[in-house]
């Protein structure tokens, strides 16, 4: 019995804490085995209320296993706390200075695809400028090729006209433009032959028959002394007092024939009209 006893010390001290133990459970008669069975119970009844209080969850204080630890473990707890905030910190600069130069790389994209918009527009700006000198240019060849070119005989009469008035024997130029207007009532130099006319109209000081030239040169659409017969006919009408008409005439000028030396002389006027 004295052997029992002892086992049963140790399976108690194993389960519940050998310290925890009442002295007097622990005590087991030898007398007669009714009371060895009622000490036994007694034991195992003891056992399965320290395994209910086991079973309760412990609150631990944070100040009081502070207050436990010794200086040095203190210290190395510490240590840990600043070495983990360090890595933390270190982390955060980590991803701040990615960022900043994600934001670098999106303003720089930004740069280049504002730089391709302009690149775009200035590219279909001078395609559409492009594409509107080649109608102009072929609207002008097709005007070329259905015009017949002066023949031999147009041009020597023209010179000979020409050569007079550049003489300054304006009275047999004035005859020699006017038969050449009859000789030849189609060729393509009658523009210029109106226009010389008005200019010797003027000279001798007959401007009705000057202006009556210079709306046949201006009726030609593509006649080379059109702008200079416009500005000339804008200052006859100015002479005459007829300031509206000038006006429109000059405004046109400057409009269909911008950057031109008639342009020029056209907005002079206008500034004085004004």
């Amino acid at each position: 019995m004295k052997r029992l006893s002892i086992l049963l010390i140790c399976a108690l001290g194993i389960s519940n804490g050998f310290a925890s133990a009442p002295v007097s459970t622990l005590s087991i008669p030898t007398t007669n085995n009714d009371a060895a069975t009622a000490d036994v119970h007694t034991i195992n009844t003891t056992d399965a209320s320290s395994h209910e209080s086991a079973a309760v969850p412990q609150v631990v204080n944070s100040q009081a296993v502070l207050a436990s630890l010794t200086p040095d473990e203190r210290i190395a707890r510490l240590e840990n706390q600043v070495t983990y905030l360090n890595t933390y910190t270190t982390q955060v600069n980590s991803i701040s200075t990615q960022m900043d130069m994600l934001r670098g790389q999106i303003e720089d994209l930004n740069h280049q695809v504002a730089d391709l918009q302009k690149q775009v527009t200035t590219l279909t700006q001078a395609q559409a400028a492009a594409a509107t000198q080649a109608q102009a240019a072929a609207a002008d060849s097709k005007t070329a090729s259905t015009a017949p070119a002066p023949s031999a005989a147009e041009q020597s009469a023209y010179q000979s006209a020409y050569n007079l008035m550049a003489k300054k024997s304006y009275a047999p130029a004035i005859k020699a433009f006017n038969n050449f207007l009859t000789k030849y009532p189609k060729s393509t130099l009658n523009p210029n032959v109106h226009y010389w006319l008005g200019d010797l109209y003027l000279t001798q000081g007959q401007p009705d028959l000057a202006s009556k030239q210079y709306r046949s040169v201006i009726n030609t659409q593509d006649a080379t002394k059109r702008p200079d017969a416009m500005v000339k006919l804008g200052t006859i009408l100015l002479a005459y007092g007829d300031n509206a008409h000038a006006k429109t005439l000059f405004q046109s000028v400057v409009k269909q024939y911008p950057g031109t030396p008639q342009a020029t002389q056209a907005k002079g006027h206008l500034k004085d009209i004004q």
